[in-house]
């Protein structure tokens, strides 16, 4: 049996580099000519992609509410279906700044924050999912997941640290 080439056998990988420089290199090259045009035409397109994938997702995400288990599937059926609800919301945050010239009552409002919140919803349920899923041995599981609360809480703590010591001006 032929071994595949590099090109085949990572294709995902080539695939999701190619589509990096199809949107860096002209970026890069004619920064100041399309950096306009490219934001407002990605802001479009990530609003309705999520919508489309919202809106695909929509009846195996309550199929899933309604079944009411949580075993792999279903949670990462969830995850699909609320991780394009977050973007969706995220698109239509950043849209609206956009188009409205970053209103003070937007700008200042919760909304970003809950928008976080909900990624840290997001993040634990597609990690439970993937775990479910996959079988992993569960040692292991709470080894990595105490690694990662561990830095996730460091990283954390700095950053609150810094906010708040710009807040008070140290």
């Amino acid at each position: 049996m032929k071994k595949p080439n590099i090109f085949a056998r990572f294709s995902m990988f080539w695939i999701t580099i190619l589509l990096g420089l199809v949107y860096w290199a002209p970026s890069l090259v004619f920064y100041d000519e399309l950096i306009g045009p490219m934001k407002q035409g990605t802001y479009s397109a990530a609003l309705v992609v999520m919508a489309v994938v919202f809106i695909t997702w929509l009846p195996s995400a309550i199929k899933a509410y309604w079944k009411n288990e949580a075993d792999g599937p279903n949670l990462l059926i969830l995850a699909v279906f609320l991780t394009s609800f977050v973007f969706l919301q995220t698109a239509v945050f950043r849209f609206m700044n956009l188009q409205l010239d970053r209103p003070d009552w937007l700008y200042y409002s919760p909304i970003g924050g809950f928008i976080s919140y909900q990624i840290v919803v997001l993040g634990t349920l597609i990690t439970v999912a993937v775990a479910k899923t996959s079988g992993v041995h569960i040692d292991n599981f709470k080894r990595r997941l105490g690694w990662a609360i561990f830095i996730s809480g460091t990283t954390l703590g700095v950053f609150i640290g810094a906010s708040l010591g710009k807040a008070i001006n140290l």
